[in-house]
This record gives structure tokens, sequence and C-alpha cells, in this order.
């Protein structure tokens, strides 16, 4: 009977025993939680619900009421970021890193690439309304000659404040002699477009191969003029002014090609493939400002540089100071995503990738930049004054 008496107490301590061991083992089990990225660094997006190849965004077009971004088959026109855009269906408008439309208000160039004809669309929700001109509607002796878009991630072509939209032709598909285009654009009820004047100008030396290639580097607008940069046996570029008057500047920066032009507080840049950028007050008298190597698009906002280069945003402080200051701005969701416009959109920085669109208050990016670190990168700044 005594046996049997202590066997409940028995289990009751080894009972006790395991449930002590069994807490033990959890109280000291490790649990590793990682921690989610600072939310103040996360961007807005756009996204478009029906597949991947609807958010590859390839380039944008803004001003104070309106922001319109490029994508495949059509944009997308915002006049709110917190509104749903309009959508304005482009049936041939295509997506790529080199295939990056030339977007205005009112409308749309699709790039070409050795084509014989050039597509301009309106901007219209109505649709339906574009302008198909062919090479030889300059006359028969361009039969043998294309329509040409410029350097990989450059859009083709520039816009005076007249309508007036220039891009270049070139002989053959290699390359050759090279010719300015212009066309010019009227507007009507429902953004309607219609072609009211086009020609061409003959530079004479854009007659020569421009090294097999055919590619014009750069065409931008500034101060009246149109600036197209190009290369043949030197490396030149030249002005046409609204009324036409043509200006070449034959191997102004040695043996260095243009890579393009930008604008930073009403002086004109230019960066070059030395890497050295250079500012103009006049666009003929250029002055060494520093070393830069690595970016793609460039643009201002709150008297910064704006630069991207893949999926990172840089800035720089001041262009104009002897001393420059660079800072790189925190994207935690937009890591492996490829950037291909920066654009101001109101009070926010807005920016296109191949995955979506993204923006943010200019004032809370700015706070949240921080000095940039180009170590173990192909990125490099250095002050040339």
């Amino acid at each position: 009977m005594k046996l049997t008496s202590r066997i409940p107490w028995t289990i009751l301590i080894l009972l006790l025993i395991n449930i002590i061991l069994s807490c033990t083992k959890k109280t000291t089990k490790i649990i590793i939680i990682e921690p989610d990225p600072d939310p103040s660094f996360k961007w807005e997006s756009y996204y478009v619900s029906n597949g991947n190849i609807y958010n590859f965004f390839t380039n944008s077009y803004t001003n104070n009421d309106l922001y319109i971004a490029s994508q495949w088959k059509g944009l997308r026109r915002f006049y709110d970021l917190n509104i749903e855009p309009e959508w304005i269906w482009i049936q041939n408008l295509s997506v790529g890193y080199e295939d990056k439309p030339y977007v205005h208000e009112k409308f749309t160039v699709i790039p070409v690439r050795e084509r014989n004809f050039l597509e301009i669309c309106s901007n219209s929700i109505y649709g339906g309304s574009r302008i198909m001109v062919n090479i030889n509607s300059f006359g028969e002796e361009f039969s043998n000659y294309y329509f040409r878009r410029t350097s990989y991630h450059s859009v083709a072509g520039a816009t005076n404040n007249q309508n007036r939209y220039i891009t270049t032709m070139s002989e053959g598909s290699q390359g050759g002699r090279k010719y300015i285009v212009y066309f010019d654009l009227e507007f009507g009820w429902f953004d309607a477009i219609t072609l009211r004047n086009q020609g061409y100008w003959d530079v004479e030396s854009m007659h020569h191969d421009l090294n097999g290639v055919g590619n014009v580097d750069s065409i931008y607008y500034f101060q009246d003029k149109f600036y197209i940069a190009y290369h043949t046996y030197t490396y030149n570029y030249l002005t046409i002014s609204d009324e036409g008057i043509i200006n070449e500047y034959i191997d102004p920066f040695g043996y260095t090609y243009v890579v393009s032009f930008f604008t930073y507080k009403d002086h004109l840049f230019v960066s070059t493939s030395d890497t050295l950028v250079r500012y103009s007050t006049d666009g003929v008298s250029w002055h060494p400002s520093f070393r830069l190597s690595g970016f793609m698009g460039m643009i201002e906002i709150e008297d910064y540089l704006f630069m991207y280069t893949n999926d990172r945003i840089f800035l720089i402080e001041d262009l104009l100071i002897d001393s420059i200051k660079t800072y790189e701005l925190p994207v935690a969701n937009m890591a492996g995503v490829q950037i291909t416009s920066i654009k101001q959109f109101k009070e926010y920085i807005v920016i296109t990738t191949s995955n979506g669109i993204y923006y943010k208050s200019i004032e809370e990016a700015i706070k949240e930049k921080k000095i940039a670190n180009f170590s173990n990168t192909n990125f490099n700044i250095n002050s040339l004054f």
C-alpha cells in the first residue's frame, strides 16, 4: 500500500521537472526579427494593374499644371498625383532604354532607328490624331535616307516655344550625310494635330561620315536657339536660332564630344566624353567646371542638380561655387529598378522607372539626403576650380 501511494507523487515530480526544463528551453531560444526599412525613405508609387510591361515608363514631361509619363501603347497624364491619371492611347509607342519617345505637352514623337517615316501623335484623350511623315516628302533625292534618334538613353529631338520640332535624318543605315529637319505643328479642337510646314537645313560640316555610327549626340533648346551636338572627324556642335540662323563650332572642346546639354541657374552646361562639364553664359564662351562621370539625366530642382544612374539618385548642392557638395537620396523601395527620368511636378519629385512611377515631396526628399559615398563605384565628381 505504501509503494503504490508514492506512485502519484513520483509522477507529479517528474511532470514538474519536465515542465521546468521545457520552459527553460523556450526562454533561451533566440528569435531574430529583421527591422523594416525606415518608412520615411520609401517613395509613393503608381503602378498599372494589368502586367509588368505596362509598368515600364520610359520618359516624361511636366509643367505647373500636368505631368505626362510614357509607357507601352500610350501615356499617363496626371493633373494631381493623388487622382487617377488620364490614359492616352498611342498604338505604336514601345518601351525600352533606347526607345525613349520625345514627350511634349501636346504631342509625342515615337522614336525611330533607321526608319523612312516619322510618327508625330497628338496627346489627346480622344485619340486618332497623328502625322505620318515619309522621308520622300523632302524630295526624291532623300529616298535612301532614314530618320535617326540620338544616343542611348536620350530622346531624339527638341521643341522651341513656337511648336517647331527638330530632329535629324541621315544617308544610309550606317551614317553618311546628315540633315537637320524641322516640323512646324498646329493644334486645333480636341488637340487635333496638323503639320503647317516642314523643311531641312543643309550644314556643310554634317556631310561627312559620322564615324560610321550616324548618331547625333544631343539636341537641346536654350534661350531662342537649338543646340545640336554631333561628331565627324572632329567633335562639333551648332546652333540654330528661331529665325533659322546657323552658327557652327568645330572642335570646341578638343578631342571630346558632347554627351548632353543641360541648364542650371540660367547657365547652359555641357557634359563631354572626357567627363569635363563646362558652362556658358552665352552658349559660346565655355568655362571648365568639374569632372563628372557615370551619370545619366540631369535636371535642376530647388537649386540642386539632380542626377541618376540605374537605381540611384544623386544631387549637387551648387554647381557655381568653388567647392561642390554631393549627396545621395535614399530610395528604400526602388532597389533594382531602372530610373528613366526625373522631373519636378508641383511640390513633388517624380521619377519614371522600369517598374512604375515614384514620387515624394521635394521638402521630404531633400531632408533625407546624405553625403554621397563614391567608394567602390564608377561614379566620380571632382571640382576643377
